[in-house]
């Protein structure tokens, strides 16, 4: 996993620690976003087993992140963390996508 992609999980973590409890069930469109390109990358025939198992490895990170957020809402949190992971995560899927872009393009098709 990319020193990157583990900063991302842990300002999502950071952000849904740092939330008040409740149920508001609002989403990040652009860890969404992230997500999916992590999901697609991972479901990759072309993929070496140990890349594929750092993809993997972090799609769980992001999905329980993610879920973490969900839970307790990220419209109920800090602006500027919401603001920087909302900022991350667009980052990191323009980053991913390019690397896929270059490396294995199959991957993101």
């Amino acid at each position: 996993m990319t020193r990157s992609l583990r900063a991302l999980l842990l300002t999502a973590g950071a952000l849904a620690a740092a939330l008040p409890a409740g149920c508001s069930r609002e989403r990040i469109a652009e860890c969404d976003a992230l997500l999916a390109t992590l999901e697609q990358v991972s479901e990759c025939d072309r993929l070496e087993p140990g890349q594929r198992l750092q993809v993997e490895q972090a799609v769980r990170s992001m999905k329980e992140s993610m879920d973490r957020l969900e839970d307790v809402g990220p419209g109920r949190g800090p602006a500027t963390l919401l603001d920087e992971t909302k900022r991350t995560c667009a980052k990191q899927d323009a980053q991913l996508r390019q690397l896929y872009a270059n490396v294995t393009p199959a991957c993101l098709r």
